[in-house]
């Protein structure tokens, strides 16, 4: 405290090494030696957009707003809207996510691939314990809604997104008896975890986690297809 009485902020303690700070508190960084992903190699007939890599770039943790849900963006004020590549946006969001269908071979475990998406979107460790098929289920979910757990509830978006590997899950899900809750068809949206799939939950969404564990199956098996 000074002489006046005044106090100033409480000490806080530096930054580990290895580690920074984002919109859900101080998450490790991702190695990226083997994570270099051209998205050209994904897509050879479009071009890739370094304007749009930039303005993804500024923004590293926003992947349930980057884009509107018409999958268009405005570039400049007074220009008009133009589609964006969604594997180039995945790319952009999530490097792991991306590269799975190049490099699924190489993984020993669906966890790699759902940690590595975790990572990339810069979730804290507290959120990281939970990237785990095992470990991030009704129950986990539920907590964090409560706020009850140490892991923000926004970073659900996020999480969600990383199981999903930012792909569009909606037939298995179907076939898994996920529309036959109380909420129907609005389950859906939580299988469909393409960029730019914007949705505000509310509570009428709550009878779709009593289908969690087969919404996940789809996920799993999915990740598992790219192993061979």
């Amino acid at each position: 405290c000074h002489a006046s009485g005044v106090c100033g902020r409480p000490y806080c303690p530096p930054v580990p090494p290895s580690y920074g700070c984002g919109q859900y508190g101080c998450h490790r960084f991702q190695a990226r030696g083997s994570k270099n992903v051209n998205p050209l190699l994904l897509n050879n007939d479009q071009t890739w957009s370094q304007r749009l890599q930039t303005s993804f770039d500024r923004k590293p943790h926003e992947s349930s707003v980057l884009l509107p849900t018409n999958n268009f963006r405005q570039v400049r004020d007074n220009q008009p809207l133009i589609p964006l590549d969604e594997q180039q946006t995945l790319a952009a969001l999530s490097p792991t996510a991306a590269e799975l269908p190049i490099k699924g071979r190489q993984l020993q475990d669906p966890n790699e691939a759902f940690l590595g998406c975790c990572m990339d979107r810069q979730l804290p460790d507290a959120c990281l314990k939970k990237c785990n098929f095992n470990h991030y289920n009704q129950q986990t979910v539920t907590l964090m809604y409560l706020q009850q757990d140490r892991c923000p509830i926004n970073a659900i978006q996020e999480m969600q997104f990383c199981a999903a590997q930012g792909r569009d899950h909606r037939p298995c899900c179907m076939r898994n008896g996920i529309t036959t809750t109380l909420a129907g068809d609005k389950c859906l949206i939580f299988c469909d975890q393409r960029p730019g799939r914007v949705t505000q939950l509310d509570i009428t969404f709550l009878p779709c986690f009593n289908r969690f564990e087969e919404m996940k199956a789809c996920f799993w098996h999915d990740i598992i297809r790219y192993f061979r």
